[in-house]
């Protein structure tokens, strides 16, 4: 059962819905929740020195969140190198299924003693290929991908 979050009110905007800032703010906890539930969170970070930074974001916002709702949250694992990690994450409303939004993010390894980026260890690799492998047969997701551009002229 995924980790649900909730809204704090002071979230909430003059448009009477959740502020395009705070969805960042739920789609990092949410990653952070899955991170710690493949072994790869703060005990981790604290043990081995190593940890995952955002290098790039894509967020879609494809419905209003009040400020009552409950939010789950899932992260799929799409690819991964030696230093990168791709994730897709979806933002669903608790009760009612309702596709909130979705974020798309780029990670990389990073040393915290010298803060750069540097290859994976094999325990860290091994860990997230064994998640990526639980939804490597479900097709891409259909959000996964995009990027942003104007129609053409016709």
């Amino acid at each position: 059962m995924p980790k649900l979050h909730t809204i704090d009110p002071s979230w909430i905007d003059y448009n009477g819905h959740l502020n395009v800032g705070y969805y960042g703010v739920l789609f990092d906890r949410a990653l952070d929740d899955a991170f710690e539930d493949i072994g790869l969170g703060a005990a981790h970070r604290a043990a081995g020195g190593h940890t995952f930074f955002v290098v790039e974001s894509h967020m879609r916002y494809l419905a209003e969140v009040a400020a009552d709702r409950q939010l789950a949250f899932s992260t799929r694992i799409l690819a991964l190198d030696a230093k990168r990690v791709h994730v897709f994450m979806e933002m669903r409303d608790a009760i009612d299924g309702t596709l909130n939004a979705t974020s798309e993010q780029m990670l990389v390894s990073v040393s915290l003693a010298t803060r750069k980026v540097e290859a994976m260890t094999p325990e860290e690799s091994g860990l997230i290929e064994q998640a990526m492998r639980r939804t490597a047969d479900e097709p891409l997701p259909f959000h996964a991908g995009r990027k942003i551009a104007m129609p053409a002229p016709r």
